[in-house]
């Protein structure tokens, strides 16, 4: 559930972007009329099993990002002693 609405928010993020507060052309009949387009099974149905592989594949890049850094930072550190 919780992949879900991350997809979900991030995609309506990206829908939103290019809006600002108080802009005139950002009222209701512009919201309403809002295309976010999700991805879809065989069946037109919105694909959850691939919004969760896709966030679980994300958060992963994530971690080893965040591991490669540190990795980074630990022999950067062992040089310089």
């Amino acid at each position: 559930m919780k992949s879900r609405a991350c997809y979900l928010l991030t995609v309506m993020r990206k829908a939103f972007q290019n809006f600002a507060w108080g802009q005139s052309s950002f009222n209701e009949n512009v919201l309403k009329n809002m295309e976010i387009r999700l991805p879809v099974d065989s069946n037109d149905n919105i694909d959850y099993t691939y919004i969760t592989a896709f966030i679980k594949a994300q958060e992963k890049l994530s971690i080893k990002n965040v591991i490669d850094w540190k990795d980074k930072i630990i022999n950067t550190s062992k040089k310089c002693i």
